[in-house]
């Protein structure tokens, strides 16, 4: 999966989410705690998104996994051969 530099944080969370089959209405939720740029931040400054993470695996790994695509990506767009 590759994400682009100028897609959000929680629109991040949620593409995730979404390839790691975790149910929307938990993707929204951690997705709706996310205020800051990064998700790094988010999980720092957030004692209910670290709760979150220690309760259910499948999150912990979705937030771990979430900001790796956006960082790392280093295809230019357009993704689509000609």
């Amino acid at each position: 999966m590759c994400t682009f530099g100028t897609m959000a944080s929680r629109a991040a969370v949620r593409d995730v989410g979404r390839a790691l089959g975790v149910p929307l209405p938990d993707v929204d939720r951690i997705a709706k705690m996310i205020q800051d740029s990064h998700i790094e931040e988010a999980i720092a400054k957030t004692p209910e998104l670290r709760q979150q993470m220690q309760d259910n695996p499948k999150l912990a790994d979705l937030l771990t996994m979430a900001p790796r695509p956006r960082a790392s990506c280093a295809t230019p767009r357009p993704t689509r051969q000609p």
